[in-house]
C-alpha cells in the first residue's frame, strides 16, 4: 500500500508540471475556477473524464482538483476550487494568494474517479462542489450519444456552481438542478 503524503507524491511524480494561472473568477459563492497552461504554450498529458491533478498551493499544501473541462482541450487544465475557512488552509491559499499569472507544481493528471465507457444511460449525483468532474463526464457523455441526468443539489442558489443555467425555486435549506442530455446539448448549440 502506498502511504505517500499528498505532498510526497507531488515532489515524486514522474511528470510534476509547473503551469500558470492564466484565468481566476468567483464563478458561485466561495466557488474559483481556475485555467491552468504552460508558459510556452505546450501540450499538457491528456486525461479522461472523472481525472484530477495534485496542485501545491502557494502555501505549500497539496490538494486534488477536479478537471472540468472537456479532456480534448490539451492546451489547459481548469480547476474549480470551493474556498473552505475550516479546511487545511489548500483551499484558502487558492482563493487568496493565487492570482493570474501564478505558477503552481501540478501532477499529471490521475484517474480514481473513470466514467464506464459500456453504460448506454447515466445518472449523475452530485452534491456542491462535487459537480466538478460531473462537467466533463457530461460532455464526454453528450459526445458517445448516450443518454444522462444530473441531479445536482446544492445549499443555495448562490452556491449553484456555474456549469447549469437553470434557475432553482428559492430554498433556505437546498436546491436541486435536475438536466438531462438533452439540455446539455441544447446549451452546447448556443454556445459562440
Amino acid at each position: 500500500m502506498n502511504t505517500f503524503s499528498m505532498t510526497e507524491r507531488i515532489e515524486s511524480a514522474e511528470s510534476t508540471l509547473t503551469l500558470s494561472v492564466t484565468d481566476k473568477r468567483e464563478i458561485a459563492e466561495d466557488i474559483f475556477l481556475f485555467e491552468l497552461r504552460d508558459d510556452d504554450g505546450g501540450t499538457l498529458p491528456p486525461f479522461a473524464a472523472g481525472a484530477h491533478v495534485l496542485v501545491r498551493t502557494p502555501a505549500g499544501v497539496a490538494r486534488r482538483y477536479s478537471l472540468c473541462n472537456v479532456p480534448a482541450e490539451r492546451y489547459r487544465y481548469v480547476i474549480a476550487v470551493k474556498r473552505d475557512a475550516s479546511g487545511g488552509g489548500g483551499s484558502l491559499s487558492m482563493a487568496r494568494d493565487v492570482h493570474i499569472g501564478t505558477s503552481l507544481d501540478v501532477s499529471s493528471p490521475l484517474n480514481y474517479f473513470a466514467l464506464s465507457g459500456d453504460a448506454s444511460r447515466y445518472l449523475l449525483i452530485a452534491g456542491g462542489i462535487g459537480i466538478t468532474p460531473m462537467r466533463a463526464m457530461m460532455t464526454e457523455i453528450a459526445a458517445r450519444g448516450a443518454h444522462f441526468d444530473v441531479i445536482y443539489c446544492t445549499r443555495s442558489p448562490n452556491r449553484l456552481h456555474s456549469s447549469t443555467n437553470s434557475k432553482p425555486a428559492n430554498s433556505p435549506r437546498a436546491c436541486a438542478c435536475i438536466m438531462t442530455s438533452a439540455t446539455a446539448r441544447n446549451r452546447s448549440r448556443s454556445r459562440p
